[in-house]
């Protein structure tokens, strides 16, 4: 998604939920594809509301304090501005799915805003980590590159920075070669072994990570 989209109404409409739990099933395991009859019965249920939502005065007095706290939590991140301007539209659709999967009453109460609330507040706390996962530019993908090389070749000695340089000018502009290098050393993805001050060269090996006992990289 180009970055201006972010600044435009499009994704201010859209509640972002976002996970990186990996979840290892069976591919070999029986599915039942039959639909359950409650399921069955709540979509005939649901299809059938038609109508206003009424709202209770419990409903609204929430509301209206939560407007007057400033709609806490505030959200912060600058992707995330235009967004923060239609949260109460949003609270209010999820309400209505909250009082729907109640009952069959189109009415909002007291319970509807804490679930809508609870909702709402639970996807925000993860959306910003959308952005972390999805980041990603020319220069970071040409550091991994530059990287898996340093990491193979170096298994039979040193890497000059001279191959390197041949090998990065394929992913990055010439004057800025110098640069990636750099910011590859300065954050521990390559290290300098050896340096030949007479051919005026660098040798690099790639620095291979460490793993915490929570599975993290160090």
């Amino acid at each position: 998604m180009p970055e201006t989209a972010w600044e435009q109404g499009f994704t201010s409409r859209f509640i972002f939920v976002f996970s990186d739990e990996r979840t290892i099933g069976d591919d070999f395991a029986e599915v039942d594809s039959n639909l359950s009859p409650d399921l069955i019965h709540d979509l005939r249920s649901i299809s059938g509301l038609v109508g206003q939502f009424e709202i209770t005065k419990e409903f609204r007095d929430l509301v209206t304090q939560w407007r007057q706290l400033g709609e806490p939590p505030v959200i912060s991140h600058p992707k995330l501005i235009h967004y923060g301007t239609r949260r109460r539209v949003h609270l209010y659709k999820l309400a209505m799915v909250s009082a729907i999967d109640r009952s069959d009453l189109l009415v909002l109460g007291r319970e509807d805003f804490n679930r809508a609330m609870n909702w709402m507040t639970e996807a925000e706390r993860h959306m910003p980590d959308i952005f972390k996962a999805g980041a990603g530019n020319a220069d970071a993908k040409a550091m991994d590159e530059i990287y898996h090389y340093v990491l193979t070749d170096g298994a039979k000695g040193p890497v000059a920075e001279r191959k390197i340089i041949r090998f990065a000018k394929n992913f990055v502009p010439l004057n800025s070669i110098e640069r990636v290098i750099q910011i590859m050393v300065m954050g521990g993805m390559i290290r300098v072994v050896k340096e030949d001050f007479r051919l005026k060269q660098r040798f690099f090996k790639a620095e291979v990570p460490e793993i915490d006992t929570d599975g993290n990289l160090i």
